[in-house]
């Protein structure tokens, strides 16, 4: 065992957790934006929502009580925290993050179902999802029988670094995979180049945040399992991925602004701006299909008369 430090154990955990709860803070910002901006989102949705929501209030209430029970409850039992039996709060915490991280990446997978129509890759990330779902849960049952942080690392820290190699794994190629699906559209609608782009940009900001996190997770848990930087990056991890679907869903406001400001579509004539009354002819075909790609990605839902030529973002 090296040379206990604690700015290495318990400096790093509680600097984690403070940033956890700062993420937390965020994290409830975000659901009441949404729930007071999206009303007329599928029920099924909003209850989605409202479960990652709670798992992320189990999962914080989980990481305040390990910090209480590290610096406080257990201080002084030992001089390294790692030689102590890790807290049950701890655990559930692992649990709720094997729930958080699964479920989020299983709605990126239904959007890209959505988006390219084949069932191929969604299966093949719901069953890697469901894989970091169950290895996760092994995690945590297993460190309920560990007489120390220290021999639990040494017997299981094989499934620990797979369920987080997976996670990251399958991270990327969601991210991928949609910022493909968008610019292969791209091509299709060089006039709408800036709203794809705005899109795509989207997407890899907050597929890759969550990817990095997991890789430096990784990193510290291979080379300084005794320290306890990577339990505090695993402590802001399911934050990162609540924050990044609820900013997905959120940022249908920014979408809904620039298309109802201005909308172009390719290969033909069409400008539609608010600013102005003159009457505009288009091809409805290919603004069906602009306006299929926004429906999609973001979850909107758009009223039409057809008639008049008027496609507005509900």
């Amino acid at each position: 065992m090296d040379t206990f430090d604690p700015n290495l154990t318990l400096g790093a955990y509680q600097i984690g957790a403070m940033a956890s709860f700062m993420l937390f803070g965020m994290t409830i910002t975000q659901v009441y934006i949404y729930f007071t901006r999206f009303h007329d989102d599928r029920p099924k949705l909003k209850a989605f929502v409202a479960f990652v929501f709670l798992c992320e209030v189990g999962h914080a209430l989980s990481i305040g009580d390990s910090l209480y029970r590290f610096t406080i409850t257990d201080y002084g039992k030992d001089e390294n925290p790692f030689l102590l039996r890790a807290p049950k709060t701890l655990l559930i915490a692992v649990l709720f993050s094997g729930i958080i991280g699964p479920s989020v990446q299983s709605f990126f997978s239904h959007r890209i179902y959505i988006l390219s129509q084949s069932l191929l890759l969604p299966c093949i990330i719901w069953s890697i999802a469901f894989l970091r779902f169950l290895s996760s849960t092994v995690v945590g049952i297993t460190g309920l029988m560990m007489s120390s942080m220290e021999s639990y690392v040494e017997q299981w820290g094989w499934l620990v670094t797979t369920t987080w190699g997976i996670s990251v794994a399958n991270d990327v190629v969601i991210t991928g995979t949609l910022a493909f699906l968008l610019y292969r559209r791209r091509g299709d609608m060089n006039r709408t180049v800036a709203l794809l782009d705005k899109l795509i940009k989207w997407t890899v900001e907050t597929g890759m945040l969550t990817s990095s996190t997991g890789i430096i997770m990784l990193i510290f848990f291979v080379r300084m399992k005794n320290s306890l930087i990577w339990l505090a990056m695993f402590t802001i991890g399911a934050r990162l991925f609540a924050n990044s679907l609820l900013a997905s869903l959120n940022s249908r406001i920014g979408i809904r602004e620039m298309a109802r400001s201005s909308v172009i579509i390719p290969n033909s004539v069409l400008v539609v701006r608010r600013s102005t009354d003159r009457p505009t002819v288009f091809k409805f075909r290919e603004l069906s299909r602009l306006l299929k790609i926004i429906v999609r990605l973001r979850g909107s839902t758009f009223r039409s008369t057809e008639s008049e030529g008027i496609y507005l973002l509900a």
